[in-house]
């Protein structure tokens, strides 16, 4: 949508994916406390409410998966720095990221809380790496939409915007399936944890 509007259409976006980005972590917190279906799509948070959640998730995802991006971004290699930095960001992100929603703060980064959660549910936690994993993986075998083999930029064709629908569609389902995973690993590991909350 905001390729065919324009400037508007980027505001849309940006609301929609902030909106976005606050149920997932309701659906997170909503698994967390045994929830088996998604939470109620239009609650009445407030916006201030909202877009405290959303900025322990921006915290979150530039603290533990920013510096493999940036370094990509500056560097363009994949290299063995380049998977470190990858690997670094695949084992502490879910953690990172259900602590940071379960405690409604940043300090659920702490990197001792971190370590000691992961030691003290090994398993299942790599377990739910390994799954969450194989999820991207799935969703990025999907076809690239952006082929242009001419330099001229040219408008998206009705195919190529359909096509880009049903992908967003897609990648928003795993994003919730990964959403809940992520809240059941805390329910059925809460004592485990211990966090308190």
């Amino acid at each position: 949508l905001g390729i065919a509007v324009g400037l508007p259409g980027f505001f849309l976006n940006l609301a929609i994916g902030l909106y976005l980005l606050w149920f997932f972590t309701e659906c997170v917190r909503d698994s967390a406390n045994g929830g088996t279906r998604a939470p109620e799509a239009f609650a009445t948070t407030g916006f201030g409410d909202m877009w405290s959640q959303e900025q322990h998730i921006i915290g979150c995802y530039l603290i533990l998966l920013g510096p493999v991006g940036f370094y990509h971004a500056f560097t363009q290699k994949t290299d063995a720095i380049f998977w470190l930095l990858l690997a670094y960001g695949a084992l502490f992100f879910p953690m990172g990221l259900l602590a940071c929603i379960m405690f409604d703060s940043v300090r659920g980064l702490n990197p001792i809380l971190l370590v000691c959660s992961i030691f003290s549910t090994f398993f299942q936690y790599i377990g739910l790496v390994l799954l969450i994993v194989a999820i991207i993986l799935a969703f990025s075998a999907l076809p690239d939409l952006e082929t242009n083999d001419t330099e001229q930029p040219q408008p998206p064709k009705i195919s190529t915007l359909i096509l880009g629908g049903i992908f967003f569609g897609i990648a928003i389902y795993f994003a919730l399936v990964v959403a809940h995973l992520i809240g059941r690993f805390y329910w059925r590991n809460q004592e485990k944890l211990n966090w308190e909350v």
